[in-house]
């Protein structure tokens, strides 16, 4: 199981200020949807104020020392209980796609009458799909922010998904942990500026 975190940074590493964004990119937006929707998603607690309500179709776990009573969050008191709460998330929903897969098996087989439910039909994970886009993974767990949060899952992650927006901003208050050479970029797909988006950026993978 993967532990990936994702987030979009200025050049000199800035995050945000004042627990806001610094920028309003939708294709970013939709980034962060595409690899975080059916996930569980970790996050600290200023996070979870920022967005003021969770994240719809992903288990919202929130590492807090203090009871998290938010309602749509979980809260877990240290990283070893928000992946055991993640790891049992993504089992169960892996048990019932495996047994909706095989009645749907049982009932239609393979179209010419053939029992296909014991057929290895797996290929092999390529990285990215027809249009360059990176694909998504299922089996991740998610790390969402905010700064003290990133910096604390650098040691034991093991993929970055990086929005780098090309400019700096001197107002930032929160920073994205400097990413070190045991990092390898294996994805990279540039978005220039256009009449929705201010800033050119890239969408970055890094992996270790």
């Amino acid at each position: 199981m993967d532990i990936a975190m994702i987030a979009a940074m200025g050049e000199a590493n800035e995050l945000g200020a004042n627990n806001e964004l610094l920028w309003h990119l939708p294709d970013d937006f939709a980034w962060f949807v595409k690899h975080t929707k059916g996930k569980p998603v970790v996050m600290g607690r200023k996070t979870m104020e920022s967005l003021g309500r969770p994240l719809k179709n992903r288990l919202n776990i929130v590492l807090s020392r203090s009871v998290v009573k938010a309602e749509g969050f979980v809260g877990a008191a240290s990283w070893d209980e928000a992946f055991l709460l993640a790891k049992n998330w993504l089992e169960e929903k892996l048990e019932l796609a495996v047994a909706a897969e095989s009645g749907l098996n049982a009932v239609v087989g393979d179209g010419v009458g053939n029992d296909v439910s014991g057929v290895n039909t797996s290929v092999a994970m390529v990285n990215t799909d027809e249009n360059g886009d990176w694909i998504a993974r299922k089996n991740e767990i998610m790390v969402i922010g905010g700064g003290e949060i990133y910096k604390q899952a650098m040691d034991f992650a093991n993929r970055l998904y990086i929005t780098q927006v090309n400019a700096c901003f001197t107002d930032a208050d929160t920073h994205f942990p400097a990413i070190g050479n045991a990092w390898k970029p294996v994805f990279v797909k540039p978005h220039g500026k256009d009449d929705k988006h201010a800033y050119s950026f890239e969408f970055q993978v890094f992996e270790k």
